[in-house]
């Protein structure tokens, strides 16, 4: 009986194996997130890209202001974001040095992606390199774009 499931073994791990490709339309799959929380203000913010979807959080002190949405970007802008990260060679970047804020939000970038996970500190760094301050901006307006809610939220 174990000599006749043993090429069924085999074709079901092989077909494990490819089912569960880790690329979308020809690029491997990345994991995106800014996030941005403050006691001190009451609001926390998360924006992730995870393959070709955005989804959106937003918890504001305001009543009835809460966000949570999902989208699905164009190709093409999810596809500039990854090209990004490998151009500024992301996982190679060193951590900014924070400075001691006791106000400052806490801030964080992080990028999964080349089978990679690489996260950015930076609410209380105040000379962010431009590299980080382009992804950050690069994150929030595809958010604002597709999310008229999150664009008044953010103030943009």
């Amino acid at each position: 009986m174990m000599k006749m499931m043993a090429p069924l073994l085999a074709c079901g791990v092989l077909l494990l194996g490819c089912s569960s490709s880790k690329t979308q339309q020809g690029r491997p799959e990345m994991m995106l997130t800014y996030s941005a929380k403050s006691a001190l203000l009451n609001f926390e913010t998360r924006i992730e890209v995870t393959g070709e979807i955005l989804t959106l959080f937003h918890r504001s002190v305001q009543p009835k202001r809460d966000i949570q949405e999902k989208f699905t970007p164009d190709t093409a802008e999810v596809g500039g974001l990854y090209r990004y990260l490998e151009r500024v060679k992301l996982h190679d970047m060193q951590q900014p040095k924070g400075e001691r804020m006791l106000d400052a939000p806490d801030e964080k970038i992080t990028a999964t992606f080349q089978g990679r996970t690489t996260t950015f500190s930076i609410g209380n760094v105040k000379d962010l390199s431009e590299e980080i301050v382009q992804l950050r901006k690069q994150i929030i307006d595809l958010a604002v774009k597709h999310s008229p809610a999150m664009k008044e939220a953010l103030g943009y």
